[in-house]
Parts: C-alpha cells; sequence; structure tokens
C-alpha cells in the first residue's frame, strides 16, 4: 500500500531483498509470502504482488524503539548519516549516496534500516523510513492485526527524542488513520508483548547464544523485559499519549482488540517528565476537530 506523508523516504524496494533482522530473526512472520526471499519472492509470476492482508484488517499501531543506535553513529559499513545512506552497492565503498527516490528504489542500495523488524523507522532528524509494506505481516508485536513503527535510538534522560522526531511520529500516525480507518487502537510494545528472547546460554567456545523464546506477560508471572523500556516514556508520552487524546486521534490504548495480550502500560511507560509539550499546529485543528495536513517541518 502505497503511503504519502511528509518527510518519508520510500525504501520499501531497496528493502524487499532483506529477510534476516538486525537481531538475527526473520523480518516476516513466518506464513508470510515474504518469508523465504523478502518481498521481492512475494510476486507471481504475472508480476502481482501476493501481500498477506488487506488494509481493513489492521486495527492498531504498536510503536518501539530500537535497543541501541550503533548503526546511527556513521561507524562502519552500516554506520548512518543523517538524511544520507551509505553506498555499499559499490562493494561496500563509505561514499555517500544520493538520497534521491532513484536510490531508494534501487535494490542494490543496503542499509541496515533495512533490516528492522517493523513497517517503518523514524530516525531522530524526523526522516520516516517505509521499508516494509504494511499489508506484509512483519515478525513483530503488531502480528496479523499491527503496524509496527520502530524510533530509531534507544532514548533516554540523556539522549532526547527530538521535537522533528515526535512531530514526524505524530504526523505518520494521523496519516495511517486517515487512510485506513479500521486503526482504533495504539499500544506500547510492552503492552502487548508475549515472547520474548531466552537467557544468554553458554555454547562452544567463547561464543554466546540465546536459549528458545520464553512466555511472558499475562498469567505467566514472568514480566516482559520490554514492559517499561519499549517505546520508552518518550515516545509514548510525546506520541502515543497524544493519539490517544479526545482533541486529537482518540485511538484507544487501555483495553486492546483480543488478539493481544494485555501487560497493562508500565507505570514507568508513562512517566509524565518526558513531555515535551510540542503542540503539533496543523495536524489537529483544535477548533474544528478536522485532522489536517503540516503545512511546515520543524
Amino acid at each position: 500500500m502505497d503511503i504519502s506523508c511528509q518527510r518519508l523516504r520510500d525504501r520499501r524496494v531497496a528493502a524487499s531483498d532483506e529477510t534476516i533482522s538486525v537481531a538475527g530473526g526473520g523480518i516476516y512472520f513466518r506464513r508470510s509470502h515474504a518469508w523465504r526471499r523478502g518481498a521481492i519472492g512475494a510476486y507471481d509470476r504475472h508480476g502481482v504482488p501476493r501481500f498477506d492482508r488487506e488494509p481493513d484488517s489492521i486495527r492498531a499501531i504498536i510503536l518501539h524503539q530500537t535497543e541501541g543506535r550503533d548503526f546511527l553513529s556513521g561507524v562502519g559499513e552500516r554506520g548512518f548519516y543523517p538524511g544520507r545512506v551509505p553506498d555499499v552497492s559499490d562493494g561496500g565503498s563509505r561514499r555517500p549516496m544520493d538520497t534521491s527516490e532513484r536510490i531508494d528504489r534501487d535494490r542494490m542500495s543496503n542499509h541496515a534500516i533495512d533490516r528492522i523488524a517493523s513497517h517503518f523507522v523514524i530516525i531522530n532528524d524526523g526522516t520516516i523510513f517505509y521499508t516494509h509494506d504494511i499489508q506484509f505481516l512483519i515478525n513483530s508485536a503488531g502480528g496479523r492485526r499491527g503496524i509496527d513503527i520502530e524510533f530509531a535510538g534507544n532514548y533516554s534522560r540523556s539522549y532526547r527524542l527530538s521535537p522533528a522526531a515526535i512531530i514526524s511520529g505524530r504526523r505518520l500516525i494521523v496519516t495511517l488513520k486517515r487512510r485506513i480507518p479500521s486503526i482504533g487502537y495504539i499500544h506500547p510494545h510492552g503492552q502487548v508483548q508475549k515472547m520474548e528472547l531466552g537467557p544468554w546460554i553458554a555454547s562452544d567456545g567463547d561464543r554466546r547464544r540465546r536459549g528458545p523464546p520464553v512466555a511472558c506477560g499475562g498469567s505467566t508471572g514472568n514480566e516482559c523485559d520490554k514492559f517499561d523500556i519499549c517505546p520508552g516514556p518518550d515516545v509514548w508520552i510525546n506520541v502515543g499519549e497524544w493519539a490517544t487524546h479526545p482533541s486529537t486521534l482518540n485511538l484507544i490504548a487501555e483495553t486492546p482488540i483480543s488478539y493481544y495480550q494485555n501487560n497493562g502500560i508500565s507505570r514507568r511507560q508513562r512517566d509524565s517528565s518526558f513531555d515535551q509539550h510540542i503542540f503539533s499546529d496543523g495536524i489537529i485543528n483544535p477548533w474544528s476537530g478536522h485532522i489536517e495536513v503540516l503545512s511546515h517541518d520543524l
């Protein structure tokens, strides 16, 4: 599904050959048409994509943040330069690529951001990357009924979500709600998480590996590892809870649809001291109540 939004770069073609995420697992749900060969392998012999779901089956938006930001640091071939993408199509050269639409539509263009298991990635300069089509099922918390949006940064008191990223996150959610009216819910990952990576276990030599995933939350008695930290209060307060307000989109957060497990929203995620008091002039007209598009960028 095509999505048009200010500050959005459509990298679906560039990411179409990716199948393994930066975390080492699959990007797509095992039953997805894109699971084995990526989105490029989901086309039939007539060149028609075999999507996994219709847009009107989507009910929720799930917000995440990356565990680290090393791939944004500009170090190594996977480094990210805000607004530019390293050119690895010529054998690993670190010279910056052109950021034109031509590059994002080049399957030879590679970047670690394409291997994040989500539909959208928002970086701290406010750029929105559309990497995996929302009609494909991503191997993430959103599952069959959700759209996964990842904020790249691992935000904290010392490394804050920028106003530009806040505005872009809100703008994207407004756009998705306008295009897909069936969306009525928004949740932090920690609220709906039901599986987590297994503990680190010893392996041959000096290398360690993770054990199999284990159930968490709900009635398991095992608090999920993302409960307090994903997407974290900076993202949840300034983007997620903003979208629940009656004067904005009035999305529901407290009670997910039955498809999701409900762990509740932790007090740490709802730490109001992270509120940056960003007024998104132009997204919602507080007098008319109508949703409008931002007329300017930060």
